[in-house]
């Protein structure tokens, strides 16, 4: 039987920035090829799946940027743990979006990001949303899009 790891949780409402440290961590643990780490971040319905959907995202996308004689070194590895160390890049560029205006975020707040990789940031963006349950607040993860 695995261990059930605790979920990071805020006992108020976070700020922006309080909110963007953790999908920074939750990200990190990604590139770190940790994901029990990044399901103690935020709720994520299923690992395995968020894990494919972004690899398949980065597949496409490196698909349509990468030149053909470089191709293969990414045909044997998963994408997902590939992503880029928020660290490592402009935050300017990941582009954060709220769906609120309030810099002290709201339950069911929409929060959204562009995941780097290679040094670049890709059209990838992970949404996550703000939930609460017994007046603690967590972060859910929601759904990976391209823009």
């Amino acid at each position: 039987m695995t261990k059930q790891q605790s979920l990071f949780f805020w006992k108020s409402l976070p700020d922006r920035d309080d909110a963007l440290v953790i999908i920074y961590s939750f990200i990190r643990a990604m590139h770190e090829k940790n994901p029990e780490k990044a399901a103690g971040l935020a709720i994520v319905k299923d690992m395995e799946l968020f894990q494919n959907a972004l690899h398949e995202s980065l597949m496409a996308y490196l698909n349509m940027v990468v030149e053909d004689e470089n191709w293969e070194e990414y045909l044997t590895k998963n994408l997902a743990f590939e992503v880029d160390d928020p660290i490592d890049l402009d935050e300017d560029l990941m582009i954060p979006e709220f769906s609120g205006k309030q810099f002290v975020l709201n339950t069911d707040e929409k929060i959204s990001i562009q995941v780097g990789m290679r040094g670049q940031v890709t059209p990838i963006r992970i949404h996550f949303t703000i939930q609460e349950n017994d007046e603690l607040y967590y972060l859910k993860l929601q759904r990976i899009t391209a823009k």
